[in-house]
């Protein structure tokens, strides 16, 4: 598959070279406590994960990159692709250290629902945030997210309170 390239950010398939970085990225307490399973993962785990990763045809979890510096600076991810129904859940949103702030994450998420939209042809992707994450809520939001009732159930804390977001596809959209 070939990268999805916008001005600012290049998204190209995730590589095992680069599952040491990821893991890093993954394993900070900072970045951790946002996840469903915020256990910190062994790298045994990581790469258990990456080979199951190359087994499926409905997920793609991406490094983004700078375009401009060819530098990883993040991660995003589309998953439980599901075509017949015509809808993913995207998520598994990380910026590198030192890289947020930057815009170059929100370019990327915006560039992984257009490729939703446009190549994989879905009509709907969806997420879930926990409802104490604001700056999240907030990014999606002005990305055009809007908050839905749960048609699922889902496996986050509870406690916690969960916020189910989606986008649709637009209107005469090709």
């Amino acid at each position: 598959m070939r990268p999805i390239q916008t001005e600012r950010v290049r998204l190209r398939l995730l590589e095992a070279e680069d599952l040491e970085m990821t893991l890093a990225w993954r394993n900070r307490d900072e970045v951790r406590r946002w996840f469903k399973h915020s256990d910190v993962i062994s790298p045994e785990a990581h790469r258990a994960w990456f080979e199951s990763l190359q087994q499926t045809d409905d997920a793609l979890m991406f490094v983004v990159e700078d375009a401009a510096t060819n530098a990883a600076v993040g991660q995003v991810s589309i998953y439980g692709i599901d075509r017949e129904v015509g809808e993913a859940e995207v998520g598994r949103f990380i910026a590198a250290p030192g890289a947020s702030g930057k815009g170059l994450i929100r370019e990327a998420i915006a560039a992984l629902v257009a490729f939703a939209f446009g190549e994989l042809g879905l009509q709907r992707v969806f997420l879930e945030v926990y409802a104490d994450n604001v700056r999240a809520i907030r990014l999606y939001e002005s990305l055009g997210f809007e908050h839905i009732a749960p048609d699922r159930p889902t496996q986050c804390d509870t406690a916690r309170g969960v916020v189910f977001m989606q986008r649709l596809r637009p209107v005469g959209a090709a």
